[in-house]
């Protein structure tokens, strides 16, 4: 094992036996209202099986996460936190592929942005769709794209969010001349069609049954900075320092090589492909781009709409950033390897 990997795992082994400590000892969770739903959900989901299609609820995460549920609040809090250690793991593999200086520092940027600390002892979807999506990514890097694309597929029914990242890996798809992968990126939604029409009589009861339409005057609107003005509460003042640089380090990174990306313009796929396979220490820019750094800001901007028109039921609640926190992580550690180097 290498010395980065023992740091590694050292880290992460520290900061997951803290938080572990942090959810027993505590007398109570994060949060009283939506992260106590989805626990009572996922837990009498086996008593109750049509929970289990509930759309609210979000069904992937109530089946995955009922098990755990089964063992109390603290049970599912504990899930929270097996899904921010293995999102932890995942980023690293990726840091690894990226190049990135110093991975082993992704426990501590991971587990201490403010928001995503307090999300984890609780019974909410954000660390689910964390862990999903980064590992989604990974699989992806690795060249496994028949499981990647399955897999990220049914993020939309840890959160609805999900469906926002299914175009990109769509891009990536073609990029790397797997067309024939793209229908499987609607997996999650056939299948849970067709359960869900044998059990409702409506195939598209997904649509029909959507929970976030309307109650704009309920829910109310706020500002379109909503989120970044609250930097603090969400990252911490130092770590939103690193989160800038890690932005500003790679599209720098970018404008440099501004050659090699010309396929950010008007040139077609097959040739996008030649471009970048000659691209060296480069070969996962696209990826970083589009599935690290894209999924980040479309999932924030997305956000900042939702609160500002105050559509799709949104509170501007600061939590809801702690969904994509892991990928906000390698941002943040670009940060760190750019000021190191």
């Amino acid at each position: 094992m290498k010395r980065e990997d023992r740091i590694f795992y050292f880290l992460l082994a520290t900061v997951s036996l803290l938080m572990a400590y942090i959810i027993l000892a505590a007398e109570a969770t994060f949060d009283k209202g939506d992260g106590i739903q989805h626990y009572l959900i996922a837990r009498y989901s086996w008593k109750h099986p049509e929970l289990l299609l509930h759309h609210w609820g979000k069904p992937a995460f109530t089946l995955i996460s009922s098990p755990f549920a089964q063992l109390g609040i603290k049970g599912i809090a504990l899930f929270n936190l097996l899904s921010a250690t293995l999102s932890a793991w995942c980023a690293y593999r990726i840091a690894l592929r990226f190049s990135i200086a110093m991975p082993w520092l992704l426990p501590v940027l991971l587990f201490f942005s403010n928001i995503y600390f307090a999300v984890i002892n609780s019974g909410l979807t954000e660390p689910l769709f964390g862990l999903v999506l980064i590992a989604s990514i990974w699989l992806f890097i690795e060249k496994k794209y028949l499981i990647s694309a399955l897999l990220v597929s049914f993020l939309p029914f840890v959160r609805s969010e999900g469906y926002m990242m299914l175009p990109l890996f769509a891009i990536m798809l073609l990029y790397r001349g797997r067309p024939l992968y793209l229908p499987l990126l609607g997996t999650g939604f056939a299948v849970y069609s067709l359960v869900g029409g044998m059990v409702y009589g409506d195939l598209f009861w997904i649509i029909h049954q959507n929970p976030y339409t309307g109650a704009a005057d309920i829910y109310g609107h706020g500002e379109l900075l909503h989120f970044i003005k609250n930097f603090d509460l969400i990252w911490g003042t130092v770590l939103f320092m690193i989160f800038l640089l890690g932005c500003c380090f790679f599209f720098g990174h970018l404008w440099t090589n501004r050659q090699k990306i010309s396929w950010l313009g008007f040139s077609g796929i097959p040739s996008l492909r030649r471009r970048e396979e000659k691209a060296g220490d480069d070969h996962y820019l696209p990826e970083e781009l589009l599935l690290v750094y894209g999924s980040f800001g479309i999932y924030f901007i997305a956000h900042s709409i939702f609160w500002w028109k105050g559509i799709y039921g949104s509170l501007g609640l600061l939590r809801v950033i702690a969904a994509i926190m892991p990928a906000g992580a390698l941002i943040a550690l670009r940060g760190i390897s750019g000021i190191s180097q």
